[in-house]
């Protein structure tokens, strides 16, 4: 096994991260209070605003979430990691962003449209101004 790591996401809120959590239908648990990650012979757990088990996206340990001094992490095992940032956090990022845009967008009187989806996963998105 492994020790954790603190992966800091900027720009990324954590109901953001449940929103795209959700939307992409991942199971997680957000529990009222921080919850500890399971471990490892080498460490104890981190503790966590957001927990996903062990086997999400195709990972060795449990792994999650967590506001530190008013930023977003992701705590996730040494050996998980580059799984997470090559598969999980490029989705996290494109679903907050739309939600972000979205957002921005109707405070503004523009309507977003989903345009297209290539097929490496970009989303294009069509901004149309409300007469």
């Amino acid at each position: 096994m492994s020790r954790y790591v603190h992966i800091e996401l900027r720009a990324i809120s954590l109901d953001a991260v449940e929103a795209a959590l959700s939307g992409l239908s991942l199971p997680y648990v957000r529990p009222r209070r921080r919850v500890r990650l399971e471990g490892s012979l080498e460490c104890t757990g981190d503790p966590v605003d957001i927990r996903l088990e062990a086997g999400v996206c195709d990972t060795v340990e449990d792994f999650g979430f967590v506001v530190v001094d008013g930023a977003l992490q992701l705590v996730c095992g040494e050996l998980d990691q580059a799984q997470l940032e090559g598969t999980l956090l490029p989705k996290l990022r494109q679903a907050t962003a739309v939600e972000t845009i979205e957002r921005a967008a109707l405070g503004r009187g523009i309507q977003v449209h989903e345009a297209t989806t290539d097929a490496d996963g970009t989303r294009r998105l069509i901004l149309e101004l409300d007469d």
